[in-house]
């Protein structure tokens, strides 16, 4: 191990400076992974449309020690190997990230380790595949732990510095304090609505940038992470992953109304409280910014908000919190921090807007409803039954995957739906938005009419899944750029 002093802060990553400029050259990069690393295979980057892929059979690396003269063997990218300083400087940031992670008792996966350096924005995607090869040209320091399924690729120290306290357990059960909780809930309080695009990691780096309260700072990001994932999970119930809004995460909406003590009179009895009416008092409470304060703008936001969670009438989609956010951006033009103040705008107008609070039935979502309901409206679509369609609308489906299997359908069966609708298939014609949806589930499951592809839906029959399933059958991790 190399005497240098321990660097004990992870902004260590952002430090590395490099002496000239490569930035200005548009050169590809000859690196190609060795089997085994789960890399993208060799070539796959530079596939052109309508190739086919043909997985690379060269035997994997059975060990640690295989894998590493693998690593050795394979050229560097142009950028490093014709820029001494700039390799110098890379080494040192690789350094920096991977001692950062175990600061931070997170194990340093490739994936780790690469989101770190892309996060200097100093270095290219060549270069940042490339970590693992400059760490094996240096097995004094490193120790490179060869793929174990389920766990992928590691890279640690080969000495482990004397402060390290050991990785964190992402699947250990609940055992921090009572204070680390109340720490959570208060800082989830003071937020109007959190909402982070991701999971797990967005969440934890979302909540680290706003300021952590003691109890939490003197905590690893290691265990931050640990304690985002056990608030997803149903003991704790503090935030949620909604799959179907894109994925994101969300903070539950009656955590900041828990503690709001509001009398009503119920027919059930004196002192009963509803959860509905406790969150819409708790948004109540909550003072507009300055730009709502006018009573013009208050007014045009009002009528666009009625607007929007009308057009989720019109497409039979229940209004939960994030779809009527999402129209509001949409049709409105609304910035993202604007559309969070829907329940709170939702709220100061009870007499038009019907705000419901997650239900210990199921149901866990804020809906913002129309205290008027439209004569037009036929009922929202059930996520948890099976519409019968006529065999014409099946057949159209099919026709058109048939004479159309390179389609892929983006954003799963939210974007799947779009698509179809966009499409204008006179035999759709009569269908809603959720009415879509439900038939592109149904598409998948019982029909078989689609299958997934990550996050895309794709026909069946398509050359693309047939390539995907038979690699995936061999063991090969495979990238697309669909």
């Amino acid at each position: 191990m190399e005497s240098t002093a321990w660097i004990k802060q992870p902004s260590a990553i952002a430090i590395a400076s490099v002496k000239g400029d490569c930035f200005g050259e548009n050169l590809s990069s000859t690196m190609e992974a060795p089997p085994g690393l789960f890399l993208p295979p060799p070539g796959l980057s530079r596939m052109q449309p309508g190739e086919s892929f043909e997985a690379d059979l060269s035997p994997r690396p059975s060990s640690s020690e295989d894998l590493a003269a693998a690593l050795c063997r394979v050229p560097l990218p142009l950028t490093l190997r014709s820029d001494p300083s700039r390799l110098e400087a890379f080494r040192y940031a690789t350094k920096a990230c991977i001692l950062s992670l175990h600061v931070d008792r997170i194990f340093p996966t490739l994936d780790e380790i690469h989101r770190r350096l892309r996060s200097c924005q100093t270095w290219r995607s060549s270069e940042v595949r490339a970590a693992a090869v400059v760490c094996a040209t240096q097995p004094d320091i490193y120790k490179i732990l060869a793929p174990m399924p389920p766990l992928p690729a590691r890279i640690t120290y080969r000495s482990m510095p004397p402060w390290f306290q050991g990785w964190v357990d992402e699947e250990a059960p609940d055992r921090y304090p009572v204070a680390v909780w109340e720490a959570l809930k208060s800082m989830l309080r003071q937020e109007d609505q959190l909402i982070v695009k991701g999971g797990v990691v967005e969440v934890a780096v979302a909540l680290a940038n706003r300021g952590l309260p003691l109890a939490l700072r003197a905590r690893s990001h290691g265990e931050l992470r640990h304690i985002v994932r056990l608030s997803l999970g149903p003991h704790r119930r503090l935030l949620e992953f909604q799959r179907l809004n894109g994925g994101m995460v969300v903070q539950v909406p009656d955590v900041a109304a828990e503690q709001v003590t509001v009398e009503t009179q119920n027919p059930k009895g004196p002192n009963v409280v509803s959860q509905s009416a406790r969150l819409a008092q708790a948004l109540r409470d909550r003072p507009l910014p300055l730009g709502f304060l006018s009573q013009a703008d208050l007014t045009t936001r009002l009528e666009e908000l009625r607007t929007s969670i009308l057009s989720l009438y019109e497409d039979r989609l229940e209004p939960t919190l994030c779809r009527v956010q999402s129209r509001l951006q949409l049709l409105g033009g609304w910035r993202e921090p604007e559309a969070l103040l829907a329940p709170v705008l939702a709220a100061h107008l009870p007499d038009v807007f019907d705000l419901r609070a997650p239900s210990a039935e199921g149901r866990t979502e804020c809906l913002i409803l129309l205290r008027a309901q439209p004569d037009w409206f036929a009922g929202w679509v059930d996520d948890s039954t099976q519409i019968e369609y006529p065999s014409r609308i099946w057949e159209a489906l099919e026709r058109y995957l048939a004479h159309n299997r390179e389609a892929v359908f983006h954003g799963g069966v939210q974007g799947a739906a779009v698509a179809l609708k966009e499409l204008e298939l006179p035999e759709l014609g009569d269908l809603r938005l959720g009415d879509l949806q439900d038939l592109v589930r149904q598409a998948v499951d019982p029909k078989c009419l689609l299958v997934y592809s990550g996050n895309s839906l794709l026909p069946l029959h398509s050359q693309l899944h047939h390539q995907t399933a038979s690699a995936a059958e061999r063991g090969d991790k495979i990238m697309t750029n669909i």
